[in-house]
């Protein structure tokens, strides 16, 4: 029930809620933002404060968990959060961009698009 387990269970609801939405299946969508939001972001923002050794990883969990549950300015500043901790990390990197993306933050999401390739 650690990090991981967090990261997996996001990704999972993610793909859920992505079919729920191309149905227009209301519930399971509203279900999936349900545990997200009060079940996984808690889990996440305790692993930030209880981290040791992995926290970046945690930092980027809990932005995960904020760019599934579509609040992507959030979001970003987790992945910041973890790109200071691991400024290389390329999955931290293109989520980062994907929510400045979604943000409309062009330039910054350039930057970090370029640090990705480079």
């Amino acid at each position: 029930q650690g990090i991981q387990a967090i990261a997996q269970r996001t990704l999972e609801l993610e793909a859920i809620g992505t079919r729920a939405k191309e149905r227009s299946d209301l519930k399971t969508a509203e279900s999936v933002l349900e545990e997200l939001t009060t079940e996984l972001l808690p889990r996440a923002m305790q692993t930030i404060i209880t981290a040791k050794y992995h926290t970046a990883f945690a930092h980027f969990a809990c932005g995960l968990v904020l760019r599934v549950a579509e609040k992507p300015l959030e979001a970003v500043e987790q992945f910041q959060a973890s790109l200071l901790h691991s400024p290389d990390t390329l999955n931290t990197l293109l989520e980062i961009t994907r929510c400045l993306g979604e943000a409309c933050r062009p330039e910054e999401a350039r930057q970090h698009a370029l640090h990705a390739v480079d």
